[in-house]
């Protein structure tokens, strides 16, 4: 729609362009007069160019505002998805501790069985085993990807109020 509406006007400017060239230099040429647009339709096209073009520039910004608004969404989509990814993890770092209590407790009881203990202090191993530096690893990478999408989302806010204000000015009840 606005490519077309711009073909449109750009094939009256080069029209209104041709018609004041053709104008004569000398005003004594009735035929060459007569042919040529008033000075007032010429003024007419302009003012129509003129409000097509403000018209055209307003859709093109409601259209990056709309991209805009987009990229927004996706970016709060993408930090909600790390929020949650780092309350899994601190979920899950609880419950591995937890169970570290739990087996410590389990293993201080006397009437344990010599299966069962060995049961107990092989799974203590492998809560041990498990490093509690692969949570500080996995969190520490959410985190920055989280600054990151922060980041990110500060910007794209940023641009889109730049083309709000730009909006703002082009409307037509702020002349």
């Amino acid at each position: 729609m606005a490519l077309m509406r711009y073909i449109f006007l750009a094939a009256g400017v080069a029209i209104l362009a041709g018609s004041i060239e053709a104008q004569p230099a000398d005003a004594s040429s009735a035929a060459a007069t007569a042919a040529a647009p008033s000075a007032g339709n010429q003024l007419a096209w302009l003012q129509y160019i003129s409000a097509e073009l403000r018209r055209m520039h307003l859709e093109i910004l409601e259209d990056r505002r709309e991209i805009q608004q987009g990229k927004i969404q996706d970016l709060q989509h993408e930090l909600e998805t790390i929020q949650s990814q780092q309350h899994q993890l601190q979920e899950e770092q609880r419950s591995e501790s937890q169970q570290a209590v739990e087996t410590e407790g389990d293993l201080n009881q006397t009437s344990l069985s010599k299966a069962e203990r060995e049961e107990l202090e092989a799974r203590r191993a492998d809560l041990q085993a498990l490093s509690p530096n692969r949570f500080v690893g996995a969190q520490n990478a959410l985190t920055q990807r989280e600054a990151r999408v922060r980041e990110r989302l500060a910007l794209q806010e940023q641009r889109i109020r730049a083309i709000e204000q730009q909006l703002h000015e082009l409307s037509p009840g702020s002349r």
